[in-house]
């Protein structure tokens, strides 16, 4: 008569490059909780352009094994991160107001935080299909790094003196 083999259980296995994602998703939720009803509609959108960016770095790393600093697609996300996500904090930290060191125009149409949370909801889904159309074409194939050619005197005065 056969025994019943069962397999044992395996260890939980969770990517390294997972975890700084996953802190910052639960950091996330802990800082929306602790948002004010009326901060909700401004840290929403910030939290989630912070989450699609790490994200974005993780998943390139996990990719590459490498950090992306020169990656022309996690530059690009960082700097659309960064534009998006710095008014916001800014926003949020100054009160829920624009000071008279914001953006003048900004300052005079003092525009509550539901209008600023709706017009920031806009840099969230570009930066979400920005980061989706790229890590679905760099999944196809990491960039390559070469050696620099050295350019000769003569080619580096052409460019110049043209």
């Amino acid at each position: 008569m056969s025994e019943l083999v069962v397999p044992a259980p395996r260890p939980l296995f969770i990517n390294r490059a997972a975890i700084p994602a996953m802190a910052v998703a639960v950091g996330s939720a802990l800082g929306l909780v602790l948002a004010s009803a009326e901060a909700r509609p401004v840290v929403l959108p910030l939290f989630a352009i912070v989450n699609i960016q790490t994200f974005v770095l993780c998943r390139l790393y996990a990719h590459d094994r490498a950090l992306p600093v020169w990656d022309l697609g996690a530059i690009t996300s960082s700097i659309t991160a960064l534009y998006s996500a710095v008014p916001l904090l800014g926003f949020w930290m100054a009160g829920l107001q624009w000071t008279r060191l914001s953006f003048l125009p900004l300052y005079l149409a003092n525009p509550s935080p539901s209008d600023v949370g709706a017009f920031a909801w806009r840099h969230v889904i570009y930066l979400a299909c920005f980061a989706a159309g790229y890590l679905a074409l760099h999944r196809r194939g990491a960039v390559r790094h070469g050696a620099v050619r050295e350019l000769r005197p003569s080619a580096v005065a052409a460019h110049s003196l043209g």
